[in-house]
């Protein structure tokens, strides 16, 4: 929660473009459907479509590709 409120703040014209956003649980029913454990970042598109899902390379994720296309996709 604090790291979607931080996300908020930093970036409130990318958020203020989206519909909605999804915070997953302690019930994990996000993770429990997207497999997303232990950490990973998503875009999921207006029809429900996953239009970005960030794969780690050498146990590591390189942040500089989700929001490279953040930036495209948010123009």
């Amino acid at each position: 929660m604090a790291a979607a409120t931080i996300l908020r703040k930093n970036y409130a014209a990318l958020c203020d473009s989206m519909d909605y956003c999804v915070l997953d649980t302690m019930e994990d029913t996000f993770n429990g459907v997207f497999a997303s454990w232990p950490l990973r970042y998503w875009c999921i598109g207006e029809s429900g479509d996953v239009t970005f899902k960030a794969m780690p390379k050498n146990s590591c994720y390189r942040v500089e590709e989700f929001e490279a296309f953040l930036r495209a996709t948010f123009k």
